[in-house]
């Protein structure tokens, strides 16, 4: 086996693990607190509810995966894992390929495409995490009648 079919296949066995885990804690969670609080919902109404949902979300969602797959490449798990597609990390997979002058569905622009989506990935954690550390300081800020006229639209 090459070394392209071995880095192929590990990407291919991370992106599945991590996609369980991340499927596991999407699930799970809600299943946590239903179970410790004993909020359990009633099915019936949850199933009148996404069945709607659903029927526009599934192949909306399988349309995504088949068409956004030759940008992507292998970087299709991490994408799909942190979301936020459309807007942010296809645009950028896009513009590095661009920038590069690297084609798509290349092992090149694979690798610009993972390095592009990863970097796009860090960056959103990393101003989550600083939105949620500086909520507690800037709260006074954010009461302040002249402001909060603002923060009502955001």
């Amino acid at each position: 086996m090459n070394k392209r079919d071995q880095y192929l296949n590990k990407v291919h066995r991370d992106g599945r693990i991590g996609s369980i885990i991340a499927i596991i804690f999407m699930l799970g969670i809600p299943y946590l607190i239903a179970s410790v609080y004993d909020i359990w919902p009633n099915m019936g109404n949850v199933m009148k509810v996404s069945v709607g949902l659903l029927t526009l979300f599934v192949p909306l969602a399988i349309s995504e995966v088949i068409s956004y797959m030759p940008t992507l490449g292998s970087a299709s798990y991490i994408t799909f894992i942190t979301g936020n597609v459309l807007n942010l990390k296809l645009p950028c997979a896009i513009n590095a390929m661009q920038m590069t002058d690297t084609p798509q569905g290349t092992d090149e622009g694979d690798v610009i495409s993972t390095i592009a989506i990863a970097a796009s990935s860090i960056a959103t954690m990393l101003i989550i995490f600083l939105g949620v550390i500086l909520l507690v300081p800037l709260t006074p800020i954010f009461e302040n009648p002249t402001i909060s006229i603002a923060t009502k639209y955001m």
